[in-house]
């Protein structure tokens, strides 16, 4: 899969052919592919990192992704955000996780323009007052050092004071294979090859017992997604996604390791498993209310519902924000009204005594 103009992923170079260098990050397209087709994997992501509650019942309605700013020059340029989005259960929550594949000096300003990004999508213009919701932010780090912060922070400096926004991390080394199945979060599962580093992989590549033990990972990964579609827990078409995802990744990631490319796929399953995937969810969208009896025709349905109802909804939580604004400066209005008729009513109180006052003051006529 050579990356082209469109961003999707590139195949390895075959042996024997000179390699061609990535155009970009192939991690960030697995990541906005994931996203896009399996959005509730968001969900135990977000509440890991957050320490959120939410249930697998809620529901994720992503925000856009793309953005026009106006730059100095007077020319449009676009921002694309990798995750932007809202999760709506007993409560509702915006978010903004970005995925880097490894430290930079510059995450912190990319996230401080995306998060106003994302705000500026939240404006409500009420009179002469501008309210804007800025999202909980957090970046998911693929790679990491010693010297990754565990936490960030943007301050905005302000006449009446310093605005924070932290910014969360979430750092793909910190977690092992039991750590992601006890924790759900199956969304990590595609990068998990970031955890071993070009040394243990080289040696993998070359020595049978090193390699058995990363596709002994793999094997456990593939049964773990197996029997959660058995039990009706993950439908078949985020298993399929999932386990396509992981193989571009080992694709990508030890492309100098043909060894270690081939013990993973053994275990996966090779380039069927996208075919599969694509198949399902499009059977799922055209034939929707057919006798369906696979998952993935259940789950077009579910997305085609979505799709249809999204902007509604938009909608309506613009008009209760509205409602709830003009409420709220109407009773501020009132509370004004009331004071100024009690002053009112003070100023003719005295004007009264001042008249009786002079009145009391004038001479008895003779």
């Amino acid at each position: 899969m050579e990356e082209n103009g469109d961003g999707r992923l590139r195949q390895p170079h075959k042996a024997g052919e000179p390699e061609q260098e990535h155009v970009g990050d192939p991690y960030d397209d697995v990541y906005r592919t994931l996203l896009e087709d399996c959005p509730q994997l968001l969900i135990p992501l977000v509440n890991e990192i957050f320490n959120e509650h939410f249930t697998k019942e809620d529901q994720v309605v992503f925000s856009k992704d793309v953005h026009m700013t106006k730059e100095q020059t007077g020319d449009l340029s676009k921002r694309t955000t990798d995750s932007s989005f809202e999760i709506i259960g007993v409560v509702r929550k915006r978010f903004l996780i970005e995925e880097q594949t490894r430290p930079d000096n510059h995450i912190l300003r990319r996230m401080l323009e995306y998060a106003m990004l994302v705000a500026r999508d939240t404006e409500i213009l009420t009179g002469n007052v501008l309210r804007v919701e800025f999202p909980n932010c957090a970046v998911l780090f693929l790679q990491s050092t010693r010297n990754t912060p565990d936490k960030m922070r943007i301050e905005a400096k302000a006449p009446m004071g310093v605005l924070p926004i932290d910014v969360l991390v979430m750092k793909l080394r910190d977690y092992t294979l039991d750590d992601m199945i006890e924790k759900d979060l199956l969304l990590l599962f595609p990068f998990y090859l970031f955890r071993f580093s070009n040394y243990i992989l080289a040696k993998a590549n070359e020595d049978e017992t090193r390699l058995k033990a990363i596709t002994d990972d793999y094997r456990r990964m593939r049964e773990h997604l197996t029997r959660l579609a058995e039990k009706g827990e993950l439908n078949e078409f985020y298993k399929y996604t999932i386990i396509n995802l992981s193989n571009i990744v080992v694709e990508n990631l030890a492309r100098k390791y043909p060894n270690v490319v081939k013990g993973v796929q053994s275990v996966m399953g090779g380039k069927v498993i996208e075919t599969e995937a694509k198949r399902i969810l499009n059977a799922g969208k055209q034939e929707g209310i057919q006798q369906g009896r696979q998952e993935g025709i259940q789950e077009g349905i579910q997305e085609g519902i979505q799709q249809g109802r999204q902007e509604e909804r938009e909608n309506t939580e613009r008009e209760r924000r509205r409602a709830d604004v003009a409420e709220q400066e109407a009773d501020v209005e009132r509370q004004k009204n009331s004071i100024l008729q009690e002053e009112l009513e003070k100023v003719k109180q005295q004007l009264r005594d001042a008249l009786l006052l002079q009145g009391s003051s004038k001479p008895m006529p003779q």
